[in-house]
C-alpha cells in the first residue's frame, strides 16, 4: 500500500472519486500552489467538487492564481472528503494537519519529486529528480485528455519556473523547458505570470529584507554566506514569515559564495534553509537535521534557540565544504573550456 504506483493508480481514483480535498506543504511555494490550482482545475473541467486547504494562509505573491477562490486552514474544513491529493509534499508532517489526515479524506494520493518522500499515501506518484512536481500534473492532465486552459497553463507554469528558479537552477531539466514551450504554443502568456511573481513584494517583506541583509556574515574564504531573522524583526516589519523567500538566493548569488544559509527564529527554535551554486549537497546536510529538499536548496527546523543553531549548522557546513570541494573547480561550472 505504501509503494509508487503507476499514473493509471491516480488516474482511477480520480475516475471513481466525486470529492477531492487538495493541499500543499508548509511555507506553501510556487511548486505546491500551482499544482493545488492545475489539479482543482482539471478536476473542475471534469465535473468533480474541489475544496483548497493549506496549513496557513495563501502568500500574496501567488494569490493571483487561486483569484476569487476560497483556501481553507485545515481548523476550517467541515467534513471528511473521499480524496487527499497531497501536492509536493515530501512528508505528511508537512502539512501541518492539527489532528490525523484520516479525518480529512478516506484515500490519500501523494504526488511529487522530493528524493526523501516518505511515501505516505496510499497511492504514492513520486518521480524523484523532475523539477518539479508541476511537470507530473502536466502529465496526469494530457492522460485525462484535459487541454491546458489559461487557468491550469498559468498553475503549471508557475510550478515550473518557481522551483527552477526562472531555469537557473541545477536541478532544471529538459522537460520543463519542453512543457513550457508546449504551454507557450497553447497561449501562455509567460510575462504576465512572471510580472506577477516578480513584481508582487509588499513594504514590509522590502523592510523585512533590509534587515535581513544587515545580518550578512561570510567565513575566511567567502564560499559562505548566512544572514539571520529573528522574531522582532518580524514583529518590527510588520512581514510575514513567508515573505522570506528569494533571500537566500540573493545571498547565494554573491559571486564568491558557494553555500547560502539562512536562519530564521521560530517560536523556540529555528528555520533553517540552505541553498547552494555548484557542488555542496545541502539536502544532505539538512536530512540530517530532520529537514530535507534538493541537493541545491533543502530546509530543515530545529528546534533549538538561533545562536545555538547557527553555531551548530555553519559548523557542519564548513566540515562538508572541504569533505566535497572538488579538488579541480572546472568541474563545479566555472570558467568556460578553451576552444
Amino acid at each position: 500500500m505504501r509503494i509508487d504506483m503507476p499514473i493509471s493508480q491516480v488516474l482511477e481514483a480520480i475516475k471513481e472519486n466525486s470529492d477531492f480535498l487538495l493541499a500543499g506543504h508548509v511555507r506553501p511555494d510556487g511548486d505546491t500552489l500551482g499544482c493545488m490550482k492545475a489539479l482543482g482545475c482539471i478536476l473542475k473541467s471534469l465535473g468533480k467538487e474541489v475544496t483548497y486547504v493549506l496549513p496557513q494562509e495563501l502568500p500574496f505573491k501567488y494569490a493571483f492564481l487561486f483569484r476569487n477562490e476560497e483556501v481553507l486552514r485545515w481548523e476550517d474544513l467541515k467534513r471528511c472528503h473521499q480524496v487527499l491529493f497531497a501536492l509536493d509534499v515530501a512528508d505528511e508532517a508537512r502539512l501541518e494537519a492539527p489532528f490525523p489526515i484520516s479525518r480529512a479524506a478516506n484515500l490519500w494520493v501523494n504526488i511529487d519529486h522530493h528524493e526523501e518522500n516518505t511515501r505516505f499515501g496510499h497511492i504514492n506518484l513520486v518521480v524523484p529528480g523532475l523539477s518539479a512536481t508541476g511537470l507530473i500534473l502536466n502529465d496526469l492532465a494530457i492522460q485525462l485528455g484535459i487541454k491546458p486552459t489559461d487557468a491550469i497553463a498559468e498553475a503549471i507554469f508557475t510550478a515550473i519556473v518557481t522551483d527552477t528558479g526562472n531555469y537557473k537552477w541545477s536541478s532544471t531539466d529538459p522537460q520543463a523547458h519542453r512543457v513550457t514551450a508546449d504551454l507557450m504554443e497553447a497561449g501562455l502568456n509567460t510575462y504576465t505570470v512572471v510580472d506577477r511573481l516578480e513584481n508582487s513584494r509588499t513594504i514590509s517583506s522590502v523592510k523585512l529584507l533590509g534587515h535581513a541583509l544587515a545580518t550578512l556574515q561570510v567565513n575566511e574564504t567567502e564560499e559562505m554566506a548566512w544572514i539571520h531573522i529573528t522574531s522582532e524583526v518580524i514583529a518590527r516589519t510588520g512581514a510575514q514569515s513567508q515573505e522570506i523567500e528569494g533571500i537566500t538566493e540573493i545571498v547565494r548569488s554573491i559571486a564568491p559564495v558557494e553555500v547560502a544559509l539562512l536562519f530564521l527564529q521560530k517560536g523556540s527554535g529555528t528555520k533553517v534553509s540552505l541553498r547552494s551554486k555548484n557542488f555542496l549537497d545541502v539536502n544532505l546536510i539538512a536530512r540530517e537535521m530532520g529537514g530535507g529538499g534538493h541537493n541545491r536548496a533543502a530546509g530543515c527546523f530545529v528546534d533549538r534557540p538561533i545562536e545555538e543553531v547557527m553555531a551548530s549548522v555553519i559548523a557542519r557546513v564548513s566540515q562538508a565544504l572541504d569533505q566535497q570541494r572538488p579538488n579541480d573547480h572546472s568541474e563545479t561550472g566555472g570558467a568556460a573550456g578553451i576552444c
